[in-house]
């Protein structure tokens, strides 16, 4: 017998993962596998290098008597070495090293020039990063969840939900002083990868405490006063710095694990991840609009603009997809275009990018304000799938539409289950030079203008 579950078994929580039940089965003599995920979630995808997880998972598994692993380490192994190779050493020899042993271990084999200095590394940020994915941050809590909290203004409760492993605030101090110490070790080894993930665990560390400060300020049925206000404004900004950078420091992290004939490793679900970071402190930031609080980072943050489709395929595989993009366009500036694979068989292929221009009397005579052409792919593994276009000039009486050039696969003559091309396209504002300047010093409404907003 296999035990697999999609809600139990794809777990990094602390709890025990075989139930009494299963104990019983293998104390009689009955062979047992499991299917445990040794990532941070099943569903999102970032980094974790946690001995103490792997460790003390695989301890049980032996203790317990099973059988099998069936590791699951979506979307690619190479993600996750630090991991996959511990489910191996302590599956086989549970006793043996402990976690600093083995880390040390690792870093010998990757020629780490300090592998002692990485094994500290390791067991000092391995537990910050079980208390944040085993409290399922950001999946699934950044789905979603945490932005309706703020936006119902209900009250956080710590060590419940996404704060399960912050049983109290000084919990998630401690926490960030621990990454502060794993980052000097990262910093001094001058070993990008480690810092990228240190700064990825810190920055949901950071956003964690940040949203707890904003649900409970905000959760008062009363309005804030305009010191209330500004002790949001202050959380808020801190969120967004945090998410911003966090964000940045999951593509980095993706990028330096390497590449597969050119194409990044992470897939769909690493974009999954940097989108849904990005989405809770857009979200949390539009809901707390009606509270007197600025928004600062709304142009700066991907916006749907529209999808492509199956259908859109049937009269031939090239085809062109115009986007109004009007209401994105705030100010002049350099403005990204990605293509997000969501489902199908079928991948996406992208050939030109441009931003046109037309006045509201007349739609279809199209100026070309800006484009890019090359060769790009959405899919399940993204190649060169972002596009860059420049607005030099905003004219308010303009409509604006991105027009993209794609090539998809026609459904005709196919079987059913090799059908389907399936994507949105975003856009978003390229970051300005002074952009954390311009986040930490936007203020909240003053209570004239509160008053006087419809």
């Amino acid at each position: 017998m296999t035990y697999y579950d999609g809600g139990r078994t794809y777990d990094s929580s602390r709890d025990p993962m075989i139930y009494p039940l299963l104990e019983e089965y293998t104390a009689r003599g009955g062979w047992l596998g499991c299917y445990p995920q040794l990532t941070a979630s099943w569903r999102i995808v970032c980094p974790w290098s946690g001995p103490q997880f792997i460790r003390t998972r695989m301890n049980e598994f032996v203790d317990k008597k099973l059988k099998c692993l069936c590791g699951y380490a979506t979307p690619d192994n190479r993600l996750y070495e630090f991991n996959v190779l511990g489910a191996a050493e302590w599956s086989w020899n549970a006793r043996g090293r402990d976690e600093r042993e083995f880390a040390a271990a690792w870093a010998t084999r990757r020629g780490i020039r300090d592998p002692d200095a990485a094994a500290d590394w390791a067991v000092t940020l391995g537990p910050v990063g079980w208390d944040v994915y085993g409290s399922r941050v950001p999946f699934s809590h950044f789905f979603g969840r945490a932005t309706a909290m703020v936006a119902g203004r209900r009250k956080p409760t710590l060590g419940d939900g996404m704060l399960r492993y912050f049983p109290t605030a000084e919990r998630i101090e401690e926490d960030l002083a621990a990454c502060q110490k794993a980052m000097a070790i990262a910093e001094r080894l001058d070993e990008p990868l480690l810092v990228a993930e240190t700064r990825v665990i810190r920055g949901y560390v950071e956003m964690i405490r940040d949203i707890y400060t904003i649900a409970e300020r905000a959760s008062a049925s009363k309005r804030p006063t305009y010191e209330e206000r500004a002790a949001i404004q202050e959380a808020l900004g801190s969120l967004a710095v945090a998410g911003i950078e966090t964000a940045g420091a999951l593509e980095t992290w993706e990028r330096l694990c390497g590449e597969e004939d050119g194409v990044r490793i992470g897939g769909s679900r690493l974009l999954d991840t940097v989108d849904m970071t990005e989405q809770t402190m857009a979200g949390i930031a539009r809901s707390l609009v009606s509270l007197g609080i600025r928004d600062p980072i709304g142009p700066y943050l991907r916006e749907e603009i529209g999808p492509w489709v199956t259908e859109d395929f049937d009269d031939g595989a090239r085809t062109t997809k115009t986007f109004d993009v009007t209401r994105c366009l705030t100010a002049p500036g350099v403005y990204e275009v990605g293509f997000k694979y969501t489902s199908g068989w079928n991948g996406l292929s992208i050939s030109r990018v441009a931003l046109v221009s037309a006045s509201a009397d007349a739609p279809q005579q199209r100026t070309e304000v800006s484009a890019d052409e090359h060769p790009g792919t959405a899919a399940v593994r993204n190649r060169a799938n972002v596009y860059t276009v420049t607005l030099e000039r905003r004219d308010p009486g303009a409509r604006y539409s991105i027009v993209a050039d794609v090539t998809g696969t026609p459904r005709q003559g196919r079987p059913p289950e090799r059908q389907g091309c399936n994507g949105t396209v975003w856009i978003k504002g390229r970051m300005p030079d002074d952009w954390r300047t311009r986040i930490e010093q936007a203020t909240p409404l003053t209570d004239e203008e509160l008053a006087a907003k419809p």
